[in-house]
């Protein structure tokens, strides 16, 4: 399980934890006063129930639904390729679909979203390519208070924003 906050990824309640209180955590920062009955329990609440702490702190939760890969099999699959921009504390977020016999960190480039004609299954800054033969983009980008950013620029400007790239899911070929 991941946890989210401003764009970036925790991989365990600790983390989060720590990344949102500090070392000296104060309960009035942590959303848990409610729940314990002085600093020290912030932690063990939290480690003991994470999913409801990362919701006192503000996180957002996000199972990841690939348990194995295994890039050995022979066959065609369709990997869904998940893209997160950020600059400052605004994020946004594509998904897109490619299928063929490409594996791994083949399918990793994220010069790929600009020369592809993918289609979206995740979209949440409306992302688009304005012009593909000189590739240039636009994307509204979103803070946790609601603020919205437009950003647009060149495929070094969208580099420079990428601070995640991951396969999200793998399944097989249904179409063949």
């Amino acid at each position: 399980m991941k946890f989210i906050k401003n764009g970036k990824e925790y991989a365990g309640i600790e983390q989060a934890y720590f990344a949102h209180c500090g070392i000296m955590a104060h309960c009035e920062k942590c959303g848990m006063q409610g729940e314990t009955a002085k600093n020290s329990d912030c932690r063990a609440y939290a480690c003991n129930h994470p999913v409801e702490a990362a919701y006192l702190m503000g996180f957002e939760l996000r199972e990841s639904n690939m348990k194995k890969y295994a890039p050995e099999r022979l066959g065609e699959y369709v990997h869904t390729i998940r893209v997160t921009l950020m600059q400052d504390d605004y994020t946004g977020h594509i998904a897109y679909e490619v299928g063929g016999n490409c594996k791994g960190g083949n399918l990793l480039d994220p010069t790929d979203v600009l020369e592809g004609d993918y289609l979206f299954t995740e979209n949440d800054c409306r992302f688009r390519c304005v012009d593909e033969e000189m590739p240039y983009f636009e994307a509204m980008l979103h803070n946790a208070a609601g603020d919205a950013l437009m950003v647009e620029g060149d495929e070094n400007d969208m580099l420079n924003m990428i601070v995640s790239i991951e396969i999200a899911a793998v399944r097989e070929d249904d179409l063949l």
